[in-house]
């Protein structure tokens, strides 16, 4: 950079020296002027640098602010996901719960079931008892006919056994009526059983329904939890990064200082040289008119001329002694003024993006790759470039899309003639 200053401030001097003097013939005159242009041109590039750092620093304050609201989406993300967890053991507790029913259910149909068995193996008891008593009557009857032939005898005995019999119809009657109630009550608990057993298929085809989806939901939240710890670990990575590009831009901060404080102690060097050759200069003004006034008073008028000539010669060398190839390389004149401020505003590789652009009809693979290498993305790249364009010339010169990116055809040509200005001064 410090090179490049003192070539540009050779040349601002050269030039403003050689247009003076050929202008007016008076190389004080012109040697003032090469001296004002020289603070004039390092001024120009330092309120240059300066610019250029106030938009490096507007493009870091815009990084800071970006990191700023992607931690913010962290803690959302976080607050997300600590409510889905609880959601699930909500889910999990319901799911236990309906599970612990589910069990409550079927041991009541179990112990249901064992009392039907029971009421069933009673039911045998009393036929099996009925069957007896009706072997008892017939024995009775037996007995009454073999008891008619002794029937003055056995007459109380007959109407004991009568009333026996008698006792047993009532006996009879009541499990009767006692079996059509087992019966009914039966078969009212056999209905009970089928429509709990309906219920519970229902319930657990929904239960079944129901743990399917918090299984996919469960799913959907572990590959959304997933995904946003990636995302959470590359902007770490980013935020490392721009940590790393802050620190490297606080160094060439500091060296940018010290250049600066080494121009100035350059510009007080020169200014004490400008004063010993003004002095000197002052001192050959005066032997150069003693000199006139000598030969004036000698020679005759054209020999004066000739002489006056002669002196005028050693200017004319140091003329094409400051006259140097970088005069010829330099192209910038031929660029409008504000063509020539939007050059100076570029990078290199933003240029760089341009020729391609120009030059190739697929420039996406080498934006992109010069967006990985500078952090950051094609599409703001892109941006840049135009934003600065908008700043100088009054209008973007690349339209960027996802599927193209090209230069405006109004500015197609002015494109070329920066960049073949710039590898014009790069060659040089």
């Amino acid at each position: 950079m410090v090179n490049n200053r003192i070539v540009l401030g050779a040349v601002a001097f050269g030039v403003s020296f050689g247009i003076s003097f050929l202008a007016n013939r008076n190389a004080n005159r012109a040697l003032l002027t090469g001296l004002i242009t020289l603070p004039a041109t390092y001024a120009a590039a330092i309120v240059v640098d300066r610019r250029q750092k106030h938009r490096e620093l507007l493009v870091l304050a815009s990084q800071r602010q970006k990191i700023h609201e992607l931690e913010t989406q962290e803690v959302n993300m976080n607050r997300i996901l600590s409510n889905a967890n609880l959601k699930k053991q909500e889910l999990e507790n319901s799911i236990n719960y309906l599970q612990t029913e589910c069990h409550q259910l079927r041991s009541q149909f179990e112990v249901r079931h064992q009392y039907k068995d029971d009421l069933e193996k009673e039911l045998e008891i009393l036929k099996t008892s009925l069957r007896e008593l009706e072997q008892e009557k017939a024995t009775l009857f037996a007995e009454k006919k073999v008891l008619e032939e002794d029937f003055t005898t056995k007459t109380r005995s007959k109407e004991a056994l009568e009333q026996e019999i008698s006792n047993l119809h009532q006996q009879k009657s009541t499990l009767l009526s006692q079996l059509e109630s087992l019966n009914s009550q039966y078969n009212q608990i056999v209905k009970k059983i089928q429509i709990e057993q309906i219920k519970f298929t229902h319930q657990k085809s929904e239960l079944e329904a129901d743990l399917q989806t918090f299984k996919e939901q469960k799913r959907q939240i572990e590959l959304k939890t997933y995904i946003i710890q990636n995302q959470v670990e590359k902007l770490e990575h980013h935020k490392k990064e721009l940590q790393e590009k802050l620190n490297s831009l606080k160094t060439e901060k500091e060296e940018v200082r010290a250049i600066l404080e080494a121009l100035q102690l350059q510009k007080e060097q020169q200014q004490t040289e400008l004063l010993a050759l003004q002095e000197e200069r002052n001192q050959l003004q005066s032997q150069i008119l003693e000199f006139h006034q000598q030969i004036e008073a000698l020679i005759a008028e054209p020999v004066s001329d000739n002489h006056q000539e002669d002196t005028e010669f050693p200017f004319l060398e140091l003329i094409d002694s400051l006259e140097t190839p970088d005069i010829e390389v330099d192209l910038s004149p031929e660029l409008a003024p504000e063509w020539n401020e939007f050059m100076e505003q570029l990078p290199g590789y933003q240029i760089q993006i341009l020729k391609v652009i120009l030059e190739q009809n697929n420039p996406n693979q080498f934006i992109k790759e010069v967006a990985e290498s500078k952090l950051t993305m094609p599409a703001l790249l892109i941006d840049n470039i135009n934003e600065r364009a908008i700043n100088t010339i009054g209008d973007r010169i690349i339209n960027f899309d996802s599927k193209q990116v090209e230069i405006i055809e109004d500015y197609r040509e002015n494109v070329k003639q920066v960049i073949q200005v710039y590898e014009g001064i790069m060659g040089s």
